[in-house]
């Protein structure tokens, strides 16, 4: 979807998740410890992705905010 969506001139993503997707048995797709390794390299894997292949920068809310202000 980022793919599709930088190519068509979207420059701003946000990439959340609740805290309790960090624990075990803290989101229903985060059941066992295999779940949340999962959960991480999914993560890892995107955040690489953007980075590394789309060049993109991460910022914080305030950031953003003086950005788009």
């Amino acid at each position: 979807m980022v793919r599709r969506m930088s190519s068509v001139g979207q420059n701003y993503f946000n990439y959340a998740y609740h805290s309790s997707s960090l624990m075990v048995g803290g989101a229903p797709y985060v059941r066992n410890n295999q779940d949340l390794a999962l959960f991480l390299e999914d993560m890892d894997i995107f955040f690489d992705y953007f980075l590394n292949e789309l060049g993109g920068k991460h910022k914080t809310p305030l950031e953003m905010y003086d950005l788009l202000s």
